[in-house]
């Protein structure tokens, strides 16, 4: 390592206060993860939690603003996962076969209990009415793990459909036995549909014995999902099961198959489907004589030359609150596959009519009347159709329900989560409104309700505003906005960098932006907050506003606020937001301009197919934000410019003013330099008016937005060097920074351009304004001086030798400029570079101070100088992990300091040494780490976070009871209540737990809600729980048995308060037509 020192200065040392290495205190503050493996997911509508297993083992469970939690789970990827609302668990299966089981009471979440099965488990279930989960494995045999208990259950069944097949005496077909999904009866828990991939089978749980099974066959001569002329026309198939659905009333149900098929089978009759269809066609396992006809010939043998159509892979039926009716209304039916080639990534829609059975004869000798079926096949036939398609693959598809988890988790949706596969094991999802608003499903659109008033205006403007409103909504379903954890696909980070910004335009930017949450689509549950120490709050309370600036693969620009004062929280008042927390309508979506056919003309074709962003850059006083594309576009847009109109003077500018952006979004382009020179080398960005953009040809353009007009067209100034071999090699600009100083041979300051070439040869342009056209121009001649050679981007520094502030290009320093204000101070002059840093008086002085990185100390990849009150040093990463600390002017090394950074050379540092640290692979962003070089007083603010993940979870509602197939009377539904009670969650846990059930006593937990915010109401309620926990099992029991008969009356209040919904309806109509009767006998009729 070399040191130079020349020059000398009476200007003070600016490292006085950091002589000891104790002052530098490295800590990782925060690290984002993004979920660029998801695996499985489940929600809970109850406590409004979402969460997603990935391929990492990893589990990620969120809830409403701030409350996300990291879980570990596993070392294997997570292959099931799901809620158990009774006993407020979290489940997952990984696959080794390992059950974990983590309780989510405490404020800590904790792993109660973890069971490895000795054989695969290929499917399981649960249910939001008891405590066990059924376990499929692959023998076939079903076995239950009690949650209460932790442990396996004694309950265990045979293989149903083995059983079956040696009842008749027929052999079993290889791979047929395998159960592949387990659906619970969605109104009686004693009875479960086992999806063998032979089959399906009905089973009683009590009497652990098979009632029906389900078996398709499609004739010879039926064209099947193919519907096409081929050798298997003739042929008796029976196709395998890959998925099936119940309807809510459990009266008939949707089966998926491997070759495309979806048959509808009433459960009341196994031996003949209802309907069978594909995506495309209708009655697919009906004799096709004109298809059958085509087969038989000669050419019939050849193979169709239609993709096949893939498997119907998944299977969601959904009811809606859309009717009185306790049979429902209106439904819908999710597919996902059985498309063909290209139409094959897409969730199918399907919207039934409602199930609506007009006779009333009763005296039929079949368990399934002739009418009730013809009713059946009367509301599956003619179906609504949408599709959610998509250019990546879809691969899995989840329902989110408003607020029951009964019916499957499928009742009355209100979002549904898109799971699209990537390159490798890369999976990501989406968030999208559901139902789709061109099915009419909910046919009344919520929140508009008329008046009584007589005046004609005011029926007129109620119409009128009714209209808009729905023109407003998009006949496609909206995107909702995703946690940022959820950034993968082509949402995924590619860069980005953190940003200091001012109390004045933090507020300009941030506080004006309400943070877009989950609570559209359910993510309301729990609250949390950071148990950090007083003084460690007080003193985020006066930290610098920072924000951080991220551009993606699908070209979006993102805004998110990461002030340390968003983590101020307490149990008495918990975070309110997210953190990071995302401002959404500062998000910039560039297809609007590329989508613009006047600006499409005049950028580059490549932009729009293959582009691709490779640097932004925010202002941190105007907010002006700056998108450099790889083909060397550069878009310019501004935070809410006027309404006037730019008109650029240069051919090579182009207006972007005349694009509308809808609200809520802030940001809107201005102004585009189309690409003219190749790709971006380097980007100068000011407060005041000033863009500086050099090109890899070594070309340099100054642009004056006053105008908007170029004021500098550098394309022949020295752009080249030779070589020691006589060749000519480009030497382009990689540094421009724009800066207020003054220059030792100048009276006073000025605005400069520091425009540094790879090889360290610098011009210094002086922005002058000329007193005749009172226009802004460049100086004739730059000046020439040496900074260090290959200097980093941001590797220009401008020091007052005072105090240590950077010399910026600030709209205070401008003012002072124009005022003929001089604070007469020197500056230091600071580079760094790849292998050494220099520093300079008054850039054109002396040289105060230059070092040469040292082999020994490990390759430097990152640079920058970082102050801590009114000291400043230079701060060098190395690939070893370590920082270079060295002292300001003289540069001499002070101390080395340990630090881990996993990539320096994309590392984002800010002046006060807080950094982002990016994890890259496979050139998108897979982990950033929030850091500081001085953490004193700020890691536990950061680190210590509490959860309360239960905090505001609703009521489990009662399970939904049996309804009559037949049309609905009033005595009839109540008869039919009282003799029809299904079996209850406590009965089913008995069942299962075997009479030897060692239910465990329940612990005295204390409320993690805070006390002062509780009624009266809720501390009643916990004294009462907290004396119910200290008796003894006689009490208990006493307990279930008034909760199962609490749960029992509920039902009946329902079914009641249904039936009082009918009646009044059915008055209303009778109402409705004694007056049209009297009407009719007044005029005649």
């Amino acid at each position: 390592m070399f040191n130079f020192k020349l020059g000398q200065s009476t200007d003070a040392d600016l490292s006085s206060e950091l002589l000891d290495a104790s002052d530098f205190t490295p800590e990782k503050l925060l690290t984002l993860e993004y979920a660029h493996d998801i695996a499985v997911q489940a929600f809970d509508p109850l406590a409004g939690l979402f969460a997603v297993g990935t391929r990492t083992g990893v589990i990620w469970l969120i809830g409403s603003r701030g409350v996300q939690e990291r879980i570990k789970a596993s070392d294997t990827p997570i292959k099931f996962l799901d809620f158990a609302q009774t006993s407020n668990k979290l489940i997952c299966l990984d696959t080794t076969n390992r059950l974990h089981v983590w309780d989510l009471t405490q404020q800590r979440l904790q792993r109660t209990a973890t069971h490895k099965f000795s054989e695969e488990v290929t499917c399981i279930t649960t249910s939001p009415s008891h405590e066990h989960v059924f376990l499929g494995l692959k023998s076939g045999r079903i076995n239950a793990y009690d949650l209460l208990c932790s442990r396996v259950s004694p309950f265990g069944m045979p293989c149903a459909w083995n059983e079956y097949r040696k009842k008749i005496g027929m052999p079993v077909t290889r791979g047929s036995d395998v159960p592949i999904a387990l659906v619970i009866h969605p109104r009686d828990l004693n009875l479960i549909f086992i999806c063998f991939t032979g089959a399906i089978t009905l089973v009683n749980l009590k009497e652990r014995s098979t009632c029906r099974v389900y078996e398709l066959t499609l004739p010879p001569g039926a064209p099947g999902p193919e519907w096409a002329p081929s050798p298997a026309m003739l042929t008796i198939r029976n196709p395998f099961v890959s998925c099936m659905a119940v309807h809510p009333t459990g009266h008939f149900f949707a089966v998926g198959y491997e070759d495309g098929s979806i048959a509808f089978w009433a459960t009341e009759d196994e031996d003949k489907p209802l309907l069978v269809r594909s995506i495309e066609q209708v009655d697919i396992n009906m004799v096709n004589e004109e298809l059958l006809n085509l087969a038989l010939e000669p050419s019939g043998n050849k193979p169709s030359d239609k993709p096949a159509p893939d498997p119907i892979y998944k299977l969601d039926w959904s009811g809606y609150s859309n009717s009185a009716d306790p049979r429902g209304g209106t439904h819908t039916l999710a597919v996902l596959g059985g498309g063909r080639g290209k139409d094959s990534s897409s969730v199918t829609i399907f919207s039934f009519s409602a199930f609506n059975p007009t006779d009333t004869v009763t005296d039929y000798k079949v368990e399934l009347p002739p009418p009730t079926r013809k009713a059946m096949q009367d509301c599956l036939s003619k179906p609504g159709v949408y599709a959610y398609q998509s250019e990546s693959t879809i691969s899995d598809f989840l329902l989110l329900p408003r607020d029951t988890p009964h019916f499957a988790g499928n009742f009355d949706p209100i979002a549904i989560v898109l799971v699209f596969s990537g390159d490798g094991d890369e999976r990501s999802i989406g968030i999208t409104e559901f139902p789709p608003s061109s099915l009419a499903i909910v046919p009344k659109v919520q929140g508009i309700v008329r008046t009584t008033s007589s005046s004609t205006t005011d029926a007129i403007g109620e119409e009128l505003a009714e209209t808009l409103h729905a023109m407003q909504r998009s006949s496609d379903p909206e995107r909702l906005t995703l946690p940022n954890l959820f950034w993968t696909g082509s949402s995924s980070v590619v860069g980005g960098k953190n940003s200091l910004l001012d109390t004045a335009p933090y507020g300009t930017l941030c506080l004006r932006d309400l943070e877009a949450s989950g609570s559209e689509y359910g993510l309301r549950g729990g609250a949390a907050w950071m148990d950090g120490k007083n003084d460690d709050c007080v003193h985020a309370k006066f930290e610098p506003h920072r924000v951080l600036l991220t551009w993606h693969r699908d070209l979006t620009i993102r805004i998110q606020d990461i002030s340390p004062h968003l983590l101020v929280s307490s149990e008495a008042k918990p975070l309110q937001g997210s953190f990071p927390r995302p401002l959404p309508s500062l998000t910039i979506d560039p297809f609007s301009v590329l989508s613009d056919p006047y600006a499409l003309e005049r950028c580059s074709q490549d932009t729009l197919h293959e582009g691709s962003l490779t640097n932004v850059y925010l202002t941190p006083e105007s907010l002006e934000c700056i998108a450099i594309f790889k083909t060397g576009d550069v878009f310019i847009y501004q935070l809410e410019p006027d309404a006037r109109q730019l008109k650029p003077t240069d051919k090579g500018l182009v207006s972007l003013t005349h694009i509308l952006i809808p609200p809520p979004a802030r940001y809107h382009p201005v102004l585009m330099i189309p690409s003219g020179r190749g790709p971006i080398s380097a980007l100068g960005a000011s407060d005041i008016g000033f863009f500086a953009f050099a090109h890899n040809d070594g070309s340099l353009v100054v642009l004056d937005m006053r105008g908007p007009t170029f004021i500098l067209k550098d394309t022949d100034s020295n752009t080249h060097r030779h070589s020691f071999l006589g060749h000519s090699t480009a030497d382009p600009f990689v540094s421009l920074h724009w800066t207020i100083f003054k220059l030792s041979s100048e009276k006073a300051p000025s605005i400069h351009l520091m425009a540094i070439r790879a090889s360290g040869h610098t011009n210094i342009y002086t922005i002058e304004k000329d007193t005749r056209t009172h226009q802004f121009q460049v100086s004739p001649k730059p000046i020439q001086v040496d900074a260090v050679s290959q200097c980093l981007p941001h590797g220009s520094y401008v020091l007052d030798s005072t105090t240590g502030a950077r010399c910026v290009a600030s709209r205070s320093r401008y003012s002072g400029v124009v005022q003929g204000q001089s604070d007469g101070a020197n500056t230091y002059w600071i580079t760094t570079g790849q292998k050494g840093v220099k520093c300079s008086l008054n850039a054109d002085g002396d040289r105060l101070g230059r070092v040469d990185f040292a082999s020994k100390n490990g390759i430097v990849e990152s640079a920058h100088v970082v102050r801590k009150h009114r000291s400043c040093v230079v701060g060098a990463f190395t690939d070893k992990g370590q920082l270079l600390v060295y002292s300001v002017p003289r540069l001499e090394h002070m101390y080395t300091v340990p630090v881990t950074i996993s990539s320096p050379r994309s590392l984002s540092i800010d002046e006060s040494g807080d950094y982002v640290d990016w994890t890259i692979r496979d050139g998108v962003v897979h982990k950033c780490e929030l850091g500081t070089l001085f953490g004193l007083r700020r890691k536990t603010l950061y680190h210590d976070k509490v959860l309360d993940i239960l905090r505001g979870k609703n009521k489990l509602p009662a399970q939904p009871q049996p309804v009559s197939m037949g049309p609905a009377t009033l005595l009839g539904q109540v008869y039919a209540y009282v003799g029809s009670q299904s079996t209850t969650g406590a009965q089913i846990d008995a069942l299962l737990g075997g009479p030897d059930r060692p239910i465990p006593q329940p612990k005295e937990t204390t409320s993690t809600a805070p006390r002062n915010n509780q009624s009266y109401a809720d501390r009643a309620s916990a004294a009462k729980d907290s004396i119910a926990s200290s008796t003894n099992d006689l009490y208990n029991r006493l307990g279930s048995a008034a909760s199962e008969r609490g749960q029992m009356l509920d039902g009946l209040e329902d079914t009641v308060n249904s039936l009082r919904t009918g009646s009044e309806n059915m008055l209303a109509q009778a109402k409705r037509l004694a007056a049209e009767q009297s009407t009719r006998k007044w005029f005649n009729f």
